[in-house]
């Protein structure tokens, strides 16, 4: 191996760690509490040696996200092999997400913070431009999906456009993944935490968030609607062959500690 290649190869390495750490600090600590002189300390690396990766801790926070958002893409990539109606599809991507949530169930307190204008405003372009990116290629992908419902006859868009529907659909979602964040999340009433989202009482979060896309989508009169097909069925078929590695990981109660690890 040349030089150049073994350095590449160390470089590589060092910025998994630099993420990796960084994930884990910034769960433990919050943004706040995470600085680069405690991240340099963590890893026994020089300060300098950070700064070669990053510029500042923004753009940390930053790639982790987009990591994560690399991982999203691919577990929406495995349904488009599915011989299955538009609708059919949504409702696949929203298991497989499901599934993948849970194993990294902390992945939404990391989008939160990045999400934060005074954040954001300090992140380096390049990696603002590939986080845009991939996010507008997720929407892409939905339109497509969208479009090719109207051209078959199973939704009429009338008033709405096909950004309405993405953006209720990302609305529902976020709204209920916030509520079910950790109680150590002062923004969020302790008493909503412990009388509804407890097990006594929804025993299946994942469940009911699906529920609720399915019945804004039956409200869309997007067909086929929830009583002429079976999304039971698709659910099983799509968790026990298109992610069967992720029930693996599930089943086998095996964390995944670092969405980096998580290989698909």
């Amino acid at each position: 191996m040349s030089i150049s290649s073994r350095k590449e190869r160390e470089f590589k390495e060092r910025e998994k760690l630099i993420l990796r750490t960084s994930y884990d600090m910034l769960l433990a600590e919050g943004y706040m509490g995470f600085t680069i002189d405690k991240l340099a300390k963590k890893i026994d690396y020089a300060k300098g040696t950070v700064y070669k990766h990053f510029a500042c801790k923004e753009d940390i926070v930053m790639k982790v996200l987009n990591e994560a958002f690399k991982q999203r893409l691919k577990v929406l990539d495995r349904i488009k092999t599915l011989n299955v109606p538009e609708r059919a599809l949504v409702m696949a991507g929203t298991y497989g997400m499901s599934l993948y949530n849970k194993l990294n169930p902390n992945l939404h307190r990391l989008i939160q913070i990045g999400n934060v204008e005074s954040i954001w405003s300090k992140v380096s372009q390049d990696l603002k431009d590939e986080h845009n990116l991939m996010v507008t290629k997720i929407f892409d992908d939905f339109e497509l999906l969208v479009q090719l419902a109207v051209k078959n006859g199973n939704l009429e868009l009338g008033e709405h456009e096909s950004i309405d529907i993405y953006f209720s659909i990302i609305c529902i979602s976020m709204g209920f993944s916030g509520l079910l964040r950790s109680t150590r999340d002062e923004q969020i009433p302790h008493n909503i935490i412990e009388c509804l989202c407890n097990s006594r009482l929804v025993k299946d979060p994942a469940r009911v968030l699906r529920l609720a896309v399915s019945t804004f989508l039956d409200g869309l009169n997007w067909r086929p609607l929830s009583k002429d097909y079976d999304y039971k069925a698709l659910e099983k078929e799509v968790t026990d062959t298109i992610f069967a590695d992720f029930n693996d990981i599930i089943n086998g109660n095996k964390q995944v500690e670092f969405i980096l690890d998580l290989d698909i």
